[in-house]
């Protein structure tokens, strides 16, 4: 075993253990890598954070975040949610959860969808609207040029 030295993030502030090694070459640094093992020690009084909803429980949140007197929005709105579902002919609710990440993608994910002269228009923030065009078309079973985007 090696031991892991703490060392403490310049940015964060939160502790990491990190294990450093020298070789003579990077192919022998590449396979010594390999055989690292790392065993956590939990401990029970503070068990980690994996999920959004612990985080939320725990109040454990970025210190950038809301609240934190930074000057940008934690909230954004746009109309009345309450008189969009009520002119609605169709509300789907429920609950989204999308797995763990590699990293955070910078769009929103989200789209409107309007009908319009036989057509869908749809607004979408997306990095590839072709690929987004593709699969809306197939999921909902028409054609491409009835889409616009």
């Amino acid at each position: 075993p090696i031991p892991c030295v703490p060392w403490q993030s310049q940015t964060s502030g939160q502790y990491q253990r990190r294990v450093h090694g020298v070789a003579k070459t990077h192919v022998i640094a590449q396979n010594a890598a390999k055989r690292v093992e790392v065993l956590y020690e939990l401990d029970p009084d503070d068990p980690p954070i994996l999920s959004i909803e612990d985080a939320i429980e725990k109040r454990s949140f970025h210190p950038e975040g809301p609240g934190s007197g930074r000057n940008y929005p934690s909230v954004v709105s746009y109309g009345d949610i309450d008189e969009g579902f009520k002119r609605a002919d169709v509300v789907v609710s429920g609950k989204l959860a999308s797995p763990t990440q590699e990293h955070f993608y910078l769009e929103t994910q989200t789209a409107t969808a309007t009908p319009e002269d036989g057509r869908l228009l749809v607004e979408c923030t997306s990095q590839g609207p072709n690929l987004f065009q593709e699969k809306l078309c197939s999921v909902l079973d028409m054609e491409s040029n009835k889409l616009a985007r």
